[in-house]
């Protein structure tokens, strides 16, 4: 069951689809419609597994020396009936590589019922998400810890802030 699909927009003729049934997201060539094989960022064939019942993904634009980021929401299951969302990365150079076309973590906390995502253009590396089963919205954080030979990367909720009951998307106007 395919819900949710983004393309990243400055470029890479990548895209990204959510197959809700199987609890994965899968990267594929715009161009094609198939499996992503080089585009200057490697072979991209596998599904990546993500949290249950995954609904969208957003991606950032390339970021120099970290490549490129998706944030893939999930509203939950039997499970985890609250929701996730999980941080895929793909980078074929830099002191990223190791971690090219993985998803890098997830996270729970903080989270009900998540909605569609938006990445944050005035902070950088985040996302926001909106808590569909509260009445509020999470700013998703990209955190990097660490130096040059023990980097770790991971989704982290910073802030959330009270909107209203059951917000389902954010945009910015401008």
């Amino acid at each position: 069951n395919p819900m949710g699909v983004a393309c990243e927009y400055t470029g890479v003729a990548l895209g990204a689809v959510v197959n809700q049934a199987d609890n994965d997201v899968q990267m594929f060539d715009t161009r094609t419609l198939q499996p992503v094989d080089n585009l200057g960022i490697g072979t991209l064939t596998q599904k990546y597994p993500v949290g249950e019942n995954p609904i969208d993904v957003v991606f950032t634009p390339p970021i120099p020396g970290a490549g490129i980021f998706a944030l893939i929401v999930s509203q939950g299951g039997e499970d985890n009936p609250k929701g996730s969302v999980a941080l895929w990365n793909n980078n074929t150079g830099g002191i990223f590589s190791a971690t090219s076309g993985a998803v890098l973590g997830s996270v729970e906390e903080g989270l009900n019922i998540p909605g569609r995502p938006i990445y944050d253009w005035v902070n950088g590396l985040a996302f926001w998400v909106p808590n569909t089963g509260g009445d509020d919205m999470a700013k998703v954080d990209i955190v990097i810890q660490g130096g040059s030979l023990f980097t770790t990367i991971q989704p982290q909720v910073n802030v959330r802030r009270t909107v209203g009951d059951n917000p389902t998307k954010m945009t910015y106007t401008g």
